[in-house]
This record gives structure tokens, sequence and C-alpha cells, in this order.
């Protein structure tokens, strides 16, 4: 499951921080959960009773100079993925999340990090930057830390994370991850807006890039990239329009054949059967009313 993506910051003319993705949280296959974690352990639900199946959206991107919104929580049953940290602008900072957004302070390792923070086992902080300057890094994402910025141009959104749940044919097919060769990302951080000055220039060569797994890409002086829905996705930053909204979470099931799922009124879901195996990906929506048999 990942949960929706913070919005990237808009407003002002001193650079703006990328949104943080949705947290990310899997116990498939040995796949890693966000923030590099382990695989979570098996997920037990008792038959003939309800639970919360609910998909988080993305936050609302602005440019009052705020930062927008974060992401909010998805829910499959017992587990909770938290909602990505917005990224921080001219007058509001990033905030924490399931990945967290990129900011103005803090200091990198490396060139990345230093951001707001992620939640532990479901993402990675974003990049922090220089707060005399108002330069802000990119928003973090479930497979990689946002990047720092210590110049004018804009730096980039952290890495999604690899899933084998599905097939890049299946991905393709009902619309969630981001595919890049053979692989499937869920979770990437918006890029940052580079500085824009108040005379209409911008300073710095180009406008940080979102990471793989729906970070929207930044912008200076225009508005910036949404994250992808369905994927979790950080929105890009822009220093003097809108920033990108996140993009929406997604919760994908698999359970035996022999079993059935009902009470899915209220949810947009899709679903196949593969291996042995009912698929069911979720792509919008809640019920509280979700039940096994």
């Amino acid at each position: 499951i990942i949960a929706g993506g913070g919005a990237g910051a808009g407003g002002g003319n001193k650079g703006a921080g990328g949104g943080g993705a949705g947290g990310y949280r899997t116990n498939f296959s040995s796949n890693p959960s966000g923030a590099a974690s382990s695989t979570e352990p098996n997920l037990y639900l008792a038959l003939s009773s309800n639970y919360t199946f609910s998909i988080g959206g993305g936050g609302a991107g602005n440019n009052n100079n705020y930062g927008g919104a974060n992401g909010s929580q998805t829910i499959c049953g017992t587990i909770i993925a938290e909602g990505g940290g917005r990224g921080g602008a001219r007058s509001g900072g990033a905030l924490s999340g399931g990945c967290g957004g990129g900011s103005t302070n803090g200091t990198a390792s490396g060139g990345r990090g230093g951001g707001a923070d992620g939640t532990a086992g479901q993402g990675f902080a974003g990049g922090g930057g220089n707060s005399s300057n108002n330069r802000m890094g990119g928003g973090g994402g479930t497979g990689g830390l946002g990047y720092f910025m210590d110049t004018n141009a804009g730096e980039d959104g952290g890495e999604g994370t690899i899933s084998t749940m599905l097939t890049t044919t299946q991905a393709n097919s009902y619309s969630v991850g981001e595919v890049s060769g053979s692989d499937v990302y869920f979770g990437g951080g918006g890029g940052g807006g580079r500085q824009y000055n108040e005379n209409g220039s911008q300073n710095g060569s180009s406008d940080g890039d979102g990471g793989l797994g729906g970070g929207g890409n930044g912008a200076g002086g225009s508005n910036a990239q949404s994250g992808t829905a369905n994927t979790g996705g950080g929105g890009g930053a822009t220093a003097n329009q809108t920033g990108g909204s996140g993009g929406s979470g997604v919760i994908i099931i698999r359970f035996s054949e022999s079993n059935s799922i009902s009470g899915l009124t209220g949810l947009t879901s899709s679903t196949f059967t593969s291996g042995g195996y009912k698929y069911y990906v979720f792509t919008a929506g809640a019920s509280s009313t979700v039940q096994f048999s």
C-alpha cells in the first residue's frame, strides 16, 4: 500500500521544496518497504469481520507561499501508510510525513537529506537547502533521500521503491506505479523549483526532476508538475506559480482463489486471477465494510 503524496511548494520568488512521496508498506515476496526497510510480516484478517480500506489522495498544491498540503493516509485493514509531507515555501516550512518534504534547512550528507523527516519503515527525508537564500531541496522518496540544494538550481526528488507484485504489463494495464524498463516503481519525491527573481529572471540552470515512482518535476516561473496518480509520488515545486499536487495512493492485495471479498461499495477497483491467487487493485475511494470469506 502507498499513501497520497505531499504537494510541492509554490509562490514567492526564493525557491521551493518538492513534496514528499506517500509512505509505502509491503509484505510481498521479500520486497523492501519504504526507507529500505524489511519486508513486513504476513497480514492476517479475520473472516466475516468488517475492515476499512481507504485510498489516500494527494495533497493539493497552491501558490500562497505556504507550501500546500500533506497527502492523506492509505488504510488497509490494520495497516496504515502515512501521507507524504508538503515541501517548504517562502513563508511555510516543509512538513514530515510518509516521506518528508524538501526544506530550506538541515545538513546534507553526500548531497542528500537534511529536509523534513519521513516515517520509519515507510519513507525517507526530503532534501535540505541554504536558508540564507531560501534554496530548497527535493522531496523524499520511498527508496531514497531527497537531494540537497546548495545552488540556485532545483534539486531532484528521492527515488521510489521497486515492487515486483505486478508485472510491468499489469502495472500499465491498471495504470498504477511508474514503469521504467523492466521495473515498477512507487513513491518518487517531487523535484525542487529553482530560485526566481522579482525582476522575472531565473537563477540556476535547471529545475529538479521528480524521482522514479511518479514524482512531479519542479519548475521556475511556471506551474509545477503534479505527482502521477496511483503512484503516491510527491508534487513538484515552483518558485513563482502553483506547486504540483501529490499523486494519489494505491492498495494492491492478493489472496487465495478459495476466498472471496465483499463490501467494496465506494471503492474503485480492478481484479484479475493469476497463479492461484485473486488480485485486487484499489485506486480511489473508501469503505468500512470490507469483508473476506
